[in-house]
């Protein structure tokens, strides 16, 4: 009987693998993808027990049109996808976590102003370019912090918190996805966290870009899915 099940579940293990390869096919093309199924990456991770929602940059600069770092419609996708899935977090009661960059001294931009020119746009120094899109907006006793990197692990408080709540899975959000978003996807993988990233909450000023930083996300980081899937995964929690 014990047989059986591991049996059914082995056939079943293998059947979604393979609907993850065919839906990443038409991007990178079939060698690409062999390549990735010899090495057997792309398995599934899903949700633990404890998970929490992490939103990555959802500030004006990257939003906001009027400013050099916010371009393009994924961009525009992305905030109503977050804004979906916050509601949904927010009603099932999960950790929040708000990042954004803290760029308030040229050293503490090190060699990221040297090679992005828009750093140098005094604008982006406006206390209103640092502020949130009013349509994902922290609440009281939602967490906000900031980082200088483009990771938000890297040398801030994120993972000391994230120990003290017991999170075992980080559901990631946000601007770009061929950036910060996907900084964070590395790092909280390495960290042993699951990694939830539902595509269409994330927006990059590049589509191809956007897509090909999913795609190795999904085969090495983390579970790429649809917000559909995510959506009811947080409502079976509420």
């Amino acid at each position: 009987m014990q047989n059986n099940r591991g049996r059914r579940i082995e056939v079943e293990r293998i059947s979604n693998i393979e609907k993850i390869y065919e839906k990443w096919r038409p991007v990178v093309g079939d060698e690409e993808i062999e390549g990735y199924r010899k090495a057997g990456m792309g398995q599934r991770v899903g949700f633990g027990e404890k998970p929490a929602l992490l939103v990555v940059d959802m500030t004006k600069i990257y939003v906001d049109p009027k400013y050099p770092m916010a371009h393009g419609t994924l961009v525009k996708t992305a905030v109503k996808g977050v804004q979906q899935v916050l509601s949904a977090c927010r009603r099932a009661n999960l950790p929040i976590f708000f990042v954004r960059p803290k760029r308030t001294t040229f050293t503490e931009m090190g060699l990221q102003r040297e090679k992005w020119g828009c750093l140098k746009d005094s604008s982006l120094q406006s206390p209103e370019a640092n502020t949130w899109q009013a349509e994902i907006c922290p609440k009281d006793e939602e967490i906000v912090f900031e980082k200088t990197k483009s990771s938000c692990f890297f040398e801030t408080h994120f993972r000391s918190m994230l120990t003290y709540l017991k999170i075992d899975t980080l559901i990631i959000t946000g601007i770009s996805t061929s950036g910060c978003v996907r900084a964070a996807v590395m790092d909280a993988f390495f960290c042993n966290y699951r990694t939830i990233i539902p595509e269409q909450c994330c927006g990059d000023r590049s589509p191809r870009a956007h897509l090909n930083s999913l795609f190795d996300m999904d085969m090495k980081y983390g579970d790429v899915m649809d917000i559909e899937n995510v959506l009811s995964h947080l409502d079976n929690l509420c």
